[in-house]
């Protein structure tokens, strides 16, 4: 069996890694992704994608953080990926005012009026 890593994002990579297959896509488009992975036939998805925090225009940290994210799990489970793995963001169990120790994933999210990130908010 071959092991490849492959990567997808909008735009080139600005230090690209030897040995690592850089595809251009947007996450939101299902059309696309679909055809991607059946091209790459993933055994294994690690999800990073996200626009910055900073970006501040709730559209688009929702429709790639929440609508992209969904998209990418349905395309997933249909193209026969065998392991998902989204990686979030610690804001999500954060109040940013207190410091997180030995925090885990039975820390409770940090959502609503509690919350003053829309970014975090759509990571959850």
């Amino acid at each position: 069996m071959t092991t490849k890593l492959s990567a997808v994002d909008l735009r080139p990579a600005k230090e690209p890694l030897d040995g690592v297959e850089y595809n251009f896509g947007d996450i939101t488009d299902e059309v696309a992704m679909r055809e991607l992975f059946m091209q790459l036939k993933p055994n294994v998805v690690i999800h990073t994608a996200s626009p910055h925090l900073t970006l501040n225009i709730p559209e688009v940290m929702y429709k790639v953080n929440v609508e992209g994210t969904k998209t990418m799990v349905k395309i997933a489970q249909e193209t026969g990926v065998k392991a998902f793995v989204y990686t979030s963001s610690a804001s999500v169990i954060h109040d940013t005012k207190s410091d997180l120790i030995n925090a885990d994933e039975s820390y409770p999210y940090v959502m609503g009026e509690k919350q003053p990130e829309y970014y975090t908010t759509t990571k959850v």
